[in-house]
């Protein structure tokens, strides 16, 4: 998709950098703009963040129903060395 979409329609390339800013361009238009069908009609950044915020809660902690009070048992839930 890379050479047909960037390489070929834009060439001929006069260095190597041109190239390499032209594919990183590229690379953050297709991660972050474009609007992908199969998944909602969204960027895939957002579709991925909305997944990661759907299944990894910020705080596991608070998603946890039982959380013991007592210091050691918290310490080894944050993997704190005593």
């Amino acid at each position: 998709m890379h050479k047909t979409e960037l390489i070929k329609p834009r060439g001929p390339w006069r260095s190597l950098a041109e190239v390499e800013l032209a594919t990183a361009e590229w690379v953050e238009w297709f991660n972050t703009t474009r609007l992908h069908s199969s998944i909602g009609t969204i960027p895939p950044d957002e579709h991925e963040a909305l997944y990661y915020a759907q299944h990894h809660p910020a705080n596991p902690l608070e998603s946890t129903p039982e959380v013991s009070t007592e210091a050691g048992a918290i310490q080894a839930r944050l993997h704190v060395v005593p």
